[in-house]
């Protein structure tokens, strides 16, 4: 069976972004295994004026996004990592906290990466038992065929056309 859903409607609004108890929240997102770092540190030292900060740029439409820092790491391959600045990361959280259930719902059940509840261990307990059963020889209906059908089929997710992501 292919899913073909899109997200049609995100039922916040671009207001719901910038309310203090979501910026809130997703400083503590944000910061979560990273209180020690400098950025995070910082940040934290004056969070209230941070997050007013954030807030009225966001309520007036005058945030900017930083400049991200790039740097290579060599293990498990060489790779170009990008990071957004701290207070950016901030702003990732309060946005998606707010537009996630939406897409969530669009998501096939099979879809792993960056999903609450799911991961790569999950993942990788799925295909084991998708493997066990076509190994066996017991190809269960809904399981390895419902996966091939999926993997070979495009999964586009439209996003708003213009304004604001959530009008």
């Amino acid at each position: 069976m292919y899913y073909n859903t899109m997200v049609s409607q995100v039922t916040g609004n671009y207001a719901d972004i910038y309310t203090w108890e979501n910026l809130y929240i997703a400083y503590r997102r944000a910061a979560k295994g990273k209180r020690s770092r400098p950025a995070a540190a910082a940040f934290e030292y004056r969070l209230e004026d941070n997050l007013i900060r954030l807030q009225d740029e966001l309520a007036t439409e005058t945030y900017q996004p930083g400049v991200y820092t790039s740097f290579t790491i060599h293990e498990p391959k060489r790779r170009l990592i990008s990071a957004a600045p701290f207070r950016d990361r901030v702003v990732h959280h309060a946005l998606c906290q707010v537009i996630e259930p939406a897409f969530e719902r669009s998501f096939i059940d099979h879809s792993y990466a960056n999903r609450v509840g799911k991961g790569t261990h999950r993942a990788l307990d799925t295909c084991q038992r998708w493997a066990r059963c076509w190994i066996g020889g017991h190809n269960v209906p809904g399981t390895v065929d419902e996966f091939i059908q999926l993997t070979a089929s495009p999964h586009v997710v439209s996003s708003s056309s213009a304004g604001h992501a959530l009008d």
